[in-house]
């Protein structure tokens, strides 16, 4: 019973990869394009927080 639920879980995992590698190549330029919006909302909140994290030091400071 284990060997045929470990087997199950192989095949299963093997279709889900085979099934995303078929998605990646239909739609490659449409991910790309999605990857690149997700990094940027990213490093604005980064930039944004890293900018707030100094002007509280500042403030903090000053007075």
């Amino acid at each position: 019973m284990g060997k045929y639920i470990i087997n199950y879980f192989r095949i299963s995992v093997l279709n889900n990869n085979t099934k995303k590698k078929k998605k990646v190549i239909l739609n490659k330029k449409k991910k790309k394009k999605k990857k690149k919006k997700k990094k940027s909302i990213i490093c604005k909140t980064v930039v944004l927080w890293y900018i707030y994290l100094n002007y509280h030091e500042h403030v903090i400071r000053s007075s």
